[in-house]
């Protein structure tokens, strides 16, 4: 197994996230800009005109502050993920030393962050496992295995 790190968002990825953010932005300050000297030149001769062109840009503004927050937290989601699977890969690349070598105490540590339960049947001579899974955005996951003993 090995314990290098994994990038789950690729660096192209990032540059590409980065750079939408930027023109997101750079087109949200132009609109901001257009609405302020639409207002400082308003007269009772345009007034209709620019009543309409306003409602245009706040409408586009929504939509770009809508799509900046959704790039935003699309990145800390990635960065999120990053942090799981580096800690997981970590995780797993000492597991089976510390199973093999590892002291009872570290042992049983390490168990229970695999091991959600255990449910002993000695009259069915079963065993039920219930394994953690990888999480998946916020939902904690297990499986039931079952064993016979």
């Amino acid at each position: 197994m090995g314990t290098g790190p994994v990038v789950v968002c690729g660096q192209q990825e990032t540059e590409e996230f980065g750079a939408a953010h930027k023109r997101a932005q750079r087109e949200l300050n132009k609109i901001k800009k257009t609405i302020d000297n639409l207002l400082d030149n308003i007269t009772s001769a345009n007034c209709e005109f620019v009543d309409q062109r306003l409602g245009e840009l706040k409408s586009r503004k929504c939509q770009l502050e809508a799509r900046l927050e959704e790039l935003d937290r699309l990145s800390l989601s990635r960065d999120e993920i990053n942090s799981i699977v580096t800690d997981s890969m970590k995780f797993l690349a000492g597991l089976e030393f510390m199973l093999n070598e590892g002291v009872p105490q570290e042992k049983l540590v390490a168990l229970r962050q695999c091991i959600e339960k255990i449910v002993i049947s000695k009259p069915a001579g079963q065993m039920k496992l219930h394994v953690h899974l990888v999480p998946m955005g916020n939902l904690q996951a297990s499986r039931e295995c079952t064993i016979r003993i």
